[in-house]
């Protein structure tokens, strides 16, 4: 967290009334600061590949993520100590989520077939055709839809 005297707001002498939210992009479009006219403001960085490596606010509140190779974030980390991570297959499905509640999720792919299961103990089961649209579904609350529930 950068501490800030003075918003960039205050430094340009910035008429919200007249002006609006002030607002700075990147030269790719992205938003990198914001600010309104009650002083709140939010900044962040991205990497050379455009992926957000870190969010900030007036509020002292901060978020750090980073990412794999093939730009998939695979941790974030809060300013309230909360952590997520994330692992990907190779085709960039989310295989596992875990987090510093204690909660996870598990996913595997084969044949068509995907099936989840979490640390709560809920699982889901679906069936694909070769087009990739879902034939089936089944959960562990016991709600089942067949091919024709998607028709």
């Amino acid at each position: 967290m950068k501490n800030m005297t003075q918003t960039i707001g205050q430094l340009l002498n910035w008429d919200f009334e007249v002006e609006g939210d002030l607002i700075i992009e990147t030269k790719d479009g992205q938003v990198a600061y914001s600010e309104d006219a009650t002083g709140y403001w939010e900044r962040s960085e991205r990497d050379d590949r455009g992926n957000q490596t870190y969010w900030e606010d007036s509020e002292n509140r901060w978020c750090r993520y980073e990412y794999d190779s093939d730009d998939n974030r695979i941790k974030e980390t809060t300013s309230d100590g909360f952590w997520a991570k994330w692992e990907y297959n190779s085709e960039r499905d989310i295989t596992l989520y875990e987090d510093s509640t204690g909660y996870w999720k598990q996913t595997t792919y084969a044949d068509n077939k995907c099936r989840t299961e979490d640390s709560n103990g809920m699982w889901e089961r679906m069936e694909y055709n070769s087009e990739g649209y879902e034939t089936y579904y089944e959960n562990s609350k016991g709600e089942v839809k067949d091919k024709l529930s998607f028709i």
